[in-house]
């Protein structure tokens, strides 16, 4: 059997990304990709925010969301007044960051959007 030889380019190729798919609400159905270590912000005003969602209570700059590669997770930072639920416990994070594994539900507003991260 020959030897096999990992080289560079083989691992620049890993794929690096995260993302998102939406479960209720404006992204129902669609993916989203999170490039690694870049924050996406989620809101309802398309001049401040990357991917936009509409509700009564989501705020025009909500939520944002980084993709972790190294720890396989995502950092969430809600920037809302009403304030992101994270789970199915729907735990309430407010103007604060944590750090959570994928297949982690988040919930925005009044339950209106729903999106998993994967």
């Amino acid at each position: 059997m020959a030897d096999v030889y990992l080289t560079q380019s083989l691992c620049m190729n890993q794929n690096r990304q995260g993302g998102i798919i939406g479960l209720k609400g404006t992204l129902i159905g669609r993916r989203i990709e999170i490039r690694n270590n870049v924050e996406v912000v989620l809101g309802r005003d398309p001049d401040q925010v990357d991917v936009v969602i509409h509700g009564s209570k989501v705020s025009r700059m909500h939520c944002g969301i980084r993709f972790n590669y190294y720890g396989n997770d995502y950092t969430i930072c809600d920037y809302s007044k009403n304030g992101t639920f994270i789970g199915e416990e729907k735990i309430p994070l407010h103007k604060e960051k944590k750090r959570v594994p994928p297949g982690t539900i988040l919930t925005f507003g009044n339950e209106e959007n729903v999106i998993q991260l994967n």
